[in-house]
């Protein structure tokens, strides 16, 4: 698992970058990497009254320890010319924002910042790692309802964290497969108990070290009243 050695210890309102690195103390080479808003405009929205969300999976996120206003996604060796949809949920789903994003310019560097000029700052700071749920897809937002590749979110810097799959249960028991060399590894997800769940009402755990290079496949498997309900599949790009 590649972590994050250093990001600019900013706001999310801030534009300014610092160099980025990995854990095994190896600096990258290449130059400072950063999504950049496709749009001028940044599109987000923070009110009390909001709908329940209908779509299933929500985010994937890996969150630090000690979490920070740092946000950067995972991305590999993609088309440029491609952007990338980046969609932001909170687990009470008064805050929500969808942009798309282009990569600055071709490097080696794999893991981006991005771009955030959000003027609710002072409320994203303060959630923790089970109450913001972040989605980044390859391809423009009006082709991301239907999610079948999912890059790798980041909130934080530190090693030590975990991976979180955030999901809206429709009141069903949820169980994730991560499909491994050695067959299918089976996880019982958590329903989230505490506070409002609005956004999303489910958690499931990822450890890092199990993510591979490349294509990681991953179903979420849904139960109810002893039925099963259709599979979400998707492959999770690392």
């Amino acid at each position: 698992m590649k972590y994050v050695k250093k990001l600019t210890k900013i706001a999310l309102g801030s534009l300014t970058l610092s160099a980025i690195g990995l854990w095994s103390g190896v600096s990258l080479a290449a130059p400072v990497q950063e999504l950049r808003l496709a749009q001028e405009a940044f599109t987000e929205s923070y009110a009390s009254n909001v709908p329940v969300s209908g779509r299933i999976l929500v985010g994937v996120v890996y969150a630090s320890p000690n979490l920070s206003g740092n946000l950067a996604v995972r991305v590999p060796k993609v088309d440029l010319d491609q952007p990338i949809c980046l969609k932001v949920h909170s687990r009470d789903g008064s805050y929500s924002s969808e942009n798309e994003y282009r990569m600055a310019a071709a490097a080696e560097a794999e893991l981006y910042s991005v771009e955030y000029p959000s003027k609710h700052t002072d409320v994203l700071d303060k959630l923790s790692a089970d109450e913001m749920a972040m989605v980044a897809v390859p391809g423009s937002c009006e082709q991301s309802n239907s999610i079948q590749q999912v890059y790798l979110s980041y909130r934080g810097e530190e090693p030590g964290g975990k991976v979180y799959v955030f999901a809206n249960s429709g009141r069903s028991d949820v169980f994730m497969q991560l499909q491994l060399d050695s067959g299918n590894q089976n996880h019982r997800c958590q329903a989230i108990k505490q506070g409002v769940r609005t956004g999303y009402d489910t958690l499931c755990e990822i450890d890092p070290a199990l993510l591979r290079d490349g294509t990681n496949a991953i179903t979420l498997v849904r139960r109810q009243a002893g039925r099963m309900l259709p599979p979400v599949k998707f492959e999770l790009v690392y």
